[in-house]
């Protein structure tokens, strides 16, 4: 009876440490958030008219699916002034072809409806103008790194 209970005892804590072994794998690192968090804003139209400062992340916990939510902030930089990037993408003729080429995603509706957007939450930026940022991202391990998710 007692070596029934001392192998069920062995096998029950094999398994708690198996489990705890797998939810102890570590997040994403200082490096991997900030080189990831400035991937994700560089692929947008923000991106191409900020950039990131200053980032500090703390905070971070599991969520649904193996993600990580890292609570961070930073500082967004604007690079261009917001009647630069109107103009830009409502009249691309009037700017030079590289610049043209640069945003060229963005030339039209896309642009315009994404430029409103950031209207909305920062005004009418002017270049150097910056602004304080907190939020929370969540981190997925995909091929072995971990990746800000949009």
């Amino acid at each position: 009876m007692i070596s029934e209970f001392s192998r069920k005892w062995r096998v029950g804590r094999v398994a708690i440490l198996l489990v705890l072994t797998a939810c102890s794998e570590p997040g994403p690192n200082k490096a991997e958030i900030a080189a990831s968090l400035h991937e994700l804003h560089d692929e947008t139209l923000l991106g191409l008219v900020s950039h990131l400062e200053n980032i500090v992340s703390s905070d971070a916990r599991r969520s649904a699916g193996g993600r990580i939510r890292v609570s961070m902030q930073y500082e967004l930089v604007f690079d261009t002034d917001f009647a630069d990037v109107i103009q830009i993408v409502a009249d691309p003729g009037s700017v030079s072809e590289t610049e043209r080429a640069r945003f060229s995603g963005y030339i039209g509706i896309l642009g315009t409806v994404e430029l409103t957007g950031m209207a909305g939450r920062y005004g009418e930026f002017e270049k150097g103008q910056r602004f304080d940022v907190a939020r929370d991202v969540d981190f997925a391990k995909i091929k072995g790194a971990w990746i800000a998710q949009p």
